[in-house]
């Protein structure tokens, strides 16, 4: 039994070409038994990002959060190893840790219970006076997999490994040299609207000449995007010429670019959740994390730059420049976001053609259709 009801007209009009394609039917978007049934059928079956390896760069460091209402914590153990564990208590599911620090251990705040940062349980309080071994207790660990500095992870521990999946895409971003950036600044909002409009806002370059006329319209217009071919692949990406004005302000670009790559900027996402882009000089990563209800999100916008500007002495002003930038763009994307979803979720809404600049928002809906295996 499946909560997707779509009609066979509106799923073949969603998966026509580009130049006759529309939208998916407004239910993606605002239904919440059909949100449920992607959390339960793609999210748990998909690569899922949790953090930049710039958070994790010591023994100790730890990064919590939730994914679709999953409590999850990825650390770094004494060894430098890796993991992506279950942040809930296996005495009675309280989460252990939240935000992002770092500790010798992970102890439960309820009852003091402790783990070691691979998930091991090392101390158990006042557990000696009932049959009780610790040494078979310990955090679910999931799967985890590190492309160009995000650390991603999966409920599903059979599906297919990330990287080879998205090969493509790799061949462009690599000169960014992401694995090195450093988190220069963040910005945090908690938003009432869906994963998918937010991931379609971010995509498309199409709404740049009206929703930021006066910043990124000025930079990376609507008129030099060129969204690019994915083949199949779980992406989508768009090369954005930068202006000769904005190309004038670049003075520090990315040291690994050739020529050609500082004449432009692009954004891009890993499907379902990684939304990035990159500037000559600096990149940024909307971190999309879905709750348990369709209409919020918790979003997190991390600016990170090359470990060398992050430490120059004009970093400050640098960092004040970026999030007046970063807060601009995205007071008006908020605005428009909830203007576009409570459209959504009018009685008059329908599916809506495309524009050939939001080619990433049909690769992104026919990517869900497949992983949903609605033909």
């Amino acid at each position: 039994m499946t909560a997707i009801d779509v009609s066979p007209a509106d799923l073949a009009a969603a998966r026509e070409p580009i130049a006759t394609a529309t939208t998916l039917p407004p239910s993606f978007y605002t239904d919440q038994a059909v949100y449920d049934e992607i959390v339960d059928r793609v999210f748990r079956h998909s690569w899922l990002p949790v953090a930049h390896v710039s958070q994790l760069a010591h023994p100790g460091d730890y990064v919590a959060l939730e994914m679709a209402g999953e409590p999850i914590v990825a650390t770094v153990d004494r060894d430098g190893e890796m993991h992506v564990l279950s942040n809930v208590c296996r005495h009675r599911w309280a989460s252990i840790v939240e935000g992002r620090g770092s500790a010798p251990a992970l102890q439960c705040p309820y009852h003091l219970w402790t783990y070691s940062l691979d998930g091991r349980l090392s101390g158990a309080p006042r557990m000696d006076r009932v049959d009780f071994d610790k040494s078979g207790c310990r955090l679910p660990e999931y799967r985890h997999e590190v492309w160009n500095g995000f650390v991603f992870m999966t409920f599903d521990p059979g599906i297919e490994p990330l990287a080879p999946q998205i090969a493509g895409l790799d061949a462009m971003v690599t000169s960014w040299r992401l694995d090195e950036l450093v988190v220069s600044a963040t910005l945090s909002e908690t938003a009432d609207w869906s994963w998918n409009a937010m991931v379609d806002n971010w995509a498309e370059n199409y709404h740049v000449t009206s929703v930021h006329p006066d910043s990124l319209e000025q930079m990376t217009p609507a008129s030099l995007t060129e969204p690019i071919d994915n083949r199949g692949e779980p992406w989508c990406y768009a090369r954005i010429g930068n202006t000769p004005e904005y190309q004038a302000t670049i003075d520090r670009p990315i040291s690994t670019l050739d020529t050609d790559q500082t004449t432009y900027s692009a954004a891009g996402v890993v499907f379902p959740l990684l939304c990035f882009f990159t500037f000559p000089d600096l990149a940024a990563w909307l971190h999309v994390r879905p709750t348990r209800r369709v209409d919020e999100l918790d979003i997190e916008l991390f600016l990170l730059v090359e470990p060398e500007l992050a430490e120059s002495e004009h970093i400050e002003e640098i960092r004040e420049a970026q999030l007046k930038l970063g807060r601009s763009v995205w007071e008006q994307d908020a605005e428009m976001c909830r203007r576009s979803y409570a459209g959504l979720r009018s009685a008059s809404a329908r599916p809506a053609r495309l524009s050939h600049l939001e080619l990433s928002v049909w690769q992104t809906q026919n990517w869900l259709l497949d992983a949903l295996g609605l033909d």
